[in-house]
């Protein structure tokens, strides 16, 4: 069930900058049946803004840090489960594909992708599909044929977030407040 006029989908779009929200906006121009609806990074706001305005779709822009946004996919999948998201990024990464997936998306584009194909993503997830770019798909299918696999897919997707942040230089203490876990447990 979709809310506003009949047909229209409400989509709350978290990107980490005012000029890639003001991109995405341009989607509800091209089709008319989209309400973009801007959002922030913090996970507290996001909540409070899906309880007030009750999104169909929420849209994950990860052009900031990764870790945060699968963190945030995790955290609004875990409170609505039933909103569909979808995750965006720029360079075609299978990991953070995976990683998105399994955090709760329901889908997994490029910010590179055309509009239409966008807006094809944003209807097919909202109605219950699933999508995952056509490069992307192909490669992660590639693979999982071939056995390639990386060393760090024994890391749960937590301990990858950890392990992350640890090779950017982050502090136990630094990775505890950004994840928004405790100490003991990044420790």
């Amino acid at each position: 069930q979709m809310n506003g006029s009949q047909n229209q989908l409400l989509v709350r779009l978290c990107a980490s900058s005012e000029l890639a929200q003001a991109g995405y906006s341009m989607l509800s121009d091209r089709d008319k049946d989209l309400s973009i609806q801007a959002a922030s990074m913090e996970l507290k706001e996001n909540l409070a803004g899906i309880s007030a305005r009750r999104p169909d779709l929420f849209v994950v822009d990860m052009s900031g840090s990764a870790q945060k946004s699968i963190a945030l996919i995790e955290g609004i999948h875990f409170s609505q489960p039933t909103l569909p998201i979808i995750a965006l990024n720029g360079p075609e990464d299978t990991q953070l594909t995976e990683n998105a997936l399994r955090a709760g998306a329901r889908g997994y584009g490029m910010r590179k992708t055309s509009m239409d194909e966008m807006i094809k993503a944003i209807h097919s997830v909202a109605t219950g599909g699933l999508y995952i770019e056509a490069s992307l798909a192909q490669r992660i299918a590639l693979q999982k044929l071939m056995g390639k696999s990386r060393r760090l897919k024994v890391l749960s997707d937590r301990e990858y977030s950890v392990f992350c942040l640890l090779a950017e230089g982050r502090s136990l203490n630094e990775i505890s407040d950004q994840l928004e876990i405790k100490y003991k447990t990044v420790a």
